[in-house]
């Protein structure tokens, strides 16, 4: 078999040797990359069960796409996806664990000491995201990782 800039060319034949076949093709380095099983709905989570891994040509593959299935676990639709299609980073997002006027607990931890206090959301916020608060009680803004 020879292969020469990723196309190929063969010679098959059966035992005998009396018929001979010429073949040739494309050689494609593959991969595996996680889809949807199923179509999602915009804010939807993505759970383990909702993800095949399929085999795409690595040279199909867009530089957005989700490699990982990790990355994909827990993330909610940022919009509606179908099944069996590549999903790039702009297609998911991290879950709002804080929504706009929820009243949530802010913790300002020190070495020695913790200070607690309610206060009023301002703005939708995921794990990690720095959103700005108010003091449920002096009405006082300020902002706060979400955690």
């Amino acid at each position: 078999m020879e292969i020469t800039n990723d196309r190929f060319q063969s010679k098959v034949s059966e035992i005998s040797g009396k018929y001979t076949l010429d073949v040739s093709g494309v050689v494609a380095k593959m991969m595996k990359i996680p889809v949807l099983a199923e179509n999602i709905q915009k804010e939807a989570e993505i759970t383990q069960d909702a993800i095949e891994l399929i085999d795409i040509p690595e040279k199909n593959l867009r530089g957005t796409t989700i490699i990982g299935v990790k990355d994909l676990i827990g993330t909610v639709a940022a919009r509606n996806l179908n099944k069996g299609v590549q999903i790039s980073f702009a297609d998911v997002k991290k879950p709002m664990l804080v929504k706009r006027n929820d009243m949530v607990q802010a913790i300002y931890q020190m070495k020695n000491m913790e200070i607690k206090t309610l206060a009023i959301a301002q703005q939708d916020g995921a794990v990690n995201q720095v959103i700005t608060l108010k003091n449920f009680d002096s009405g006082k803004v300020f902002e706060a990782k979400v955690s």
